[in-house]
C-alpha cells in the first residue's frame, strides 16, 4: 500500500481538474450552442457635433425665387446670359403684318404674285429703302397644301424683290415672277396654301465663326432680339378649315411634361426666329 504525502495529493488533485475539464471541453464541442443572453442596456448618447457653415440665406432665397435664372449656377457670366436670354423671349419691337396677295397669269403656271404688307417698330412705320437691308433676315414665301395627302407642296417658292410704297411709310411690296400657282386661287387637289413671311432684328449672340463666335459656323440657329412673323391662308390652309394641317406640337404642359415654350419661349420659334400657329 502507497501512502500520499500531502505534495502528492496536491498534484493528484490537479491532474484531477486538468481532466475533468478536458472532458468538459470535449463534452462542449459536441453539443449545440446555447441562446443568446438578454440584451444589455443602451449606452449613453454622444456628444452633439459642431454646426458645420450652412448656405448663406441670402444667396439661398435668391436661388428659390429665380430658379431659371442663368445666375443660379454660373454667377461669373449668368448676368449677360440671362439678359441675351431676355432679349430674345421678351415681346418684340417688330410687327410684320400682310395685307393682300395678288396673281398676275404670266403662262400656264407661270404666276407674278405680289404680296402688301407692313412694318412697324415700337408701334412706329418702320421706314427702310429697297430690300430692307436694316434687317438681319427677311424672307417671304409661298407654299401650296394638300388636305387629303396632309402634305404641303412646292414651298420652296421665294418671293425677293421688296419695294417701299411711295408716300406710305411702312408700307411695302415683295413680287417674285415664275411662281407656278396663284396662292389666293388654290384648286381642288391643292386646296390649299399660305403666303409667309419673317423679319428679325439685332442678334442677341455672335453668329460667325472665329474669334468670339459663340454659334458654330454653318448652323441654322440664330437668336433675335426682335422677330415677327405673319401668314395669309387660304382654303384649307387656314387653320380654321376642318381640314386644315393639326399640329401635334405641344406648346403648354400635357401632365407633367414641359412644352417647346418652357426652353424655346413662347411663341416657339424653329431655328430661333421662325413661329409656328399651333392649338
Amino acid at each position: 500500500m502507497t501512502v500520499m504525502t500531502g505534495k502528492n495529493i496536491w498534484v493528484g488533485r490537479l491532474l484531477l481538474s486538468v481532466i475533468m475539464a478536458f472532458g468538459l471541453a470535449i463534452s462542449g464541442c459536441d453539443s449545440s450552442s446555447g441562446s443568446n443572453g438578454a440584451d444589455g442596456m443602451d449606452g449613453q448618447d454622444g456628444m452633439d457635433g459642431q454646426d458645420g457653415a450652412g448656405l448663406d440665406p441670402i444667396d439661398v432665397a435668391i436661388a428659390a425665387s429665380k430658379l431659371e435664372s442663368c445666375g443660379t449656377c454660373h454667377k461669373a457670366a449668368g448676368e449677360e446670359h440671362q439678359a441675351q436670354y431676355d432679349g430674345y423671349v421678351d415681346e418684340s419691337a417688330l410687327e410684320l403684318t400682310l395685307t393682300d396677295v395678288n396673281s398676275v397669269l404670266v403662262a400656264p403656271g407661270d404666276y407674278t404674285v405680289t404680296v402688301d404688307f407692313s412694318i412697324t417698330k415700337n408701334g412706329l412705320p418702320f421706314i427702310d429703302v429697297a430690300g430692307l437691308p436694316s434687317l438681319d433676315q427677311v424672307r417671304f414665301y409661298t407654299v401650296q397644301y394638300n388636305s387629303t395627302t396632309v402634305q404641303y407642296l412646292n414651298g420652296n417658292q421665294r418671293l425677293r424683290t421688296i419695294e417701299p410704297v411711295a408716300g406710305s411709310p411702312g408700307d411695302y411690296t415683295v413680287t417674285q415672277t415664275g411662281i407656278t400657282f396663284a396662292p389666293e386661287a388654290p384648286g381642288p387637289v391643292l386646296d390649299g396654301s399660305h403666303v409667309y413671311g419673317y423679319i428679325a432684328q439685332t442678334p442677341v449672340l455672335e453668329h460667325s465663326a472665329g474669334s468670339g463666335a459663340e454659334f458654330p459656323e454653318g448652323t441654322h440657329v440664330h437668336l433675335y432680339e426682335d422677330v415677327s412673323n405673319a401668314a395669309i391662308a387660304y382654303g384649307t390652309g387656314d387653320v380654321t378649315d376642318l381640314n386644315s394641317y393639326v399640329s401635334k406640337a405641344n406648346v403648354g404642359e400635357i401632365g407633367a411634361q414641359p412644352g417647346c415654350v418652357n426652353c424655346h419661349g413662347e411663341p416657339y420659334l424653329k431655328h430661333g426666329y421662325r413661329a409656328a400657329q399651333v392649338e
